[in-house]
């Protein structure tokens, strides 16, 4: 049984030029407003285990801090309420990938990010059921 902990090291992260492209093209998407998820099941050699990785673009928020805060509120998010979706892979012969990309210019609230990254999480699990 996974111990339940809200840490996000970083083997839950997703890093890898391969990967990330695998996620882009091969994956499967959902939106979420302002919230674009988008999540692969790999069925490399880290069954059971789910990597994330936070996106903000550029052309959206040209300053760093703005980048950089919606990242942190996303990851804050994930890292609270990722406990029943990896409960639900523990069990499954594969792994999950999973990026989440601001799509919206806009300044958000923790609150605003963290209702919809847990509406994904709820949706991504459903779905590997």
């Amino acid at each position: 049984m996974i111990a339940l902990n809200n840490r996000l090291p970083k083997r839950e992260r997703l890093t890898g030029k391969t990967a990330v492209e695998t996620l882009f093209t091969k994956g499967e998407a959902l939106f979420l407003f302002p919230i674009r998820v988008i999540f692969y099941k790999t069925t490399s050699t880290d069954t059971g285990v789910v990597q994330a990785l936070f996106s903000v673009p550029k052309k959206q928020h040209k300053r760093a801090t703005a980048r950089n805060r919606h990242k942190r509120l996303m990851r804050e998010a994930y890292r609270l309420h990722k406990q029943n979706l990896l409960q639900t892979v523990s069990t499954k012969p594969f792994g999950v990938h999973i990026a989440f990309v601001l799509i919206n210019n806009h300044t958000f609230s923790y609150r605003q990010i963290a209702e919809q990254v847990t509406q994904a999480l709820q949706q991504i699990e459903e779905m590997l059921k």
